[in-house]
């Protein structure tokens, strides 16, 4: 938090980490550092996360109270490589082998060789994430959602908040299944672009990153949705 002198009141620099650690895993940790801390001058704890020095999110803790923005979920990892992604139910009901977000599967510890298998549960999912793992463990992320009558549909994956991407490959070996992505736009009208707001402002799927150079996407069974011949 920026002070009255002009000075950070903490900042911490992750210069060695876990290979495998996303920005989720040290916001997570961090977070339960300054739990139940409030400043001297503000009512609000403010947090700000920065990779490679570019800005990537924000937030405040009050009062020992995490502040998140809308549809931005803090989940703890927990060991396994098997997890079903549901949000349709409370934190409090999540049972074993369940989460709510992909970044809280992809928090945790896998130690089988064939890597992590998130199915996601839902017909819509939101969520923005990072991929950061070994090439010993792949990540496979696959659609499983059902209509009313118990037949197989693509899950439709997208972001609700100001996010850059849904996907950003950092490193990894990352497959893709039965999902299809789409933007969030909000004028139907192609002609009123003055206030328009599009989701994710930079890409679907971002997979660069000049200090790795492992990467794999493999794409199987998913639709890619894009903007449209209106939008440059």
């Amino acid at each position: 938090r920026y002070s009255e002198n002009g000075a950070n009141d903490a900042n911490l620099h992750f210069t060695q980490y876990p290979q495998d650690w996303t920005i989720d895993n040290a916001k997570y940790k961090v977070l339960n550092i300054f739990e139940n801390c409030t400043p001297s001058n503000e009512k609000n704890v403010y947090y700000e996360f920065r990779v490679n020095n570019d800005f990537e999110i924000s937030g405040y803790i009050t009062s020992g109270v995490i502040e998140q923005d809308h549809g931005d979920d803090l989940e703890e990892g927990s060991n396994g490589c098997i997890f079903k992604v549901d949000q349709s139910v409370d934190q409090e009901q999540i049972i074993e082998g369940t989460k709510r977000t992909i970044k809280g599967a992809l928090a945790g510890s896998c130690t089988d060789s064939n890597g992590y298998i998130i199915t996601l549960l839902n017909a819509l999912h939101y969520e923005s994430i990072i991929i950061n793992k070994t090439q010993t463990f792949p990540v496979l992320i696959k659609g499983g959602a059902k209509d009313e009558e118990g037949n197989d549909i693509l899950t439709v994956w997208g972001v609700n908040t100001s996010s850059a991407r849904i996907i950003t490959l950092i490193q990894g070996n990352l497959t893709l299944q039965n999902i299809e992505f789409k933007y969030y736009q909000s004028s139907a009208d192609p002609e009123d672009d003055q206030d328009e707001t599009i989701w994710p402002w930079n890409a679907i799927i971002f997979a660069y990153d000049q200090s790795f150079s492992f990467k794999i996407l493999t794409v199987d069974s998913c639709i890619f949705n894009g903007l449209g011949s209106q939008i440059p």
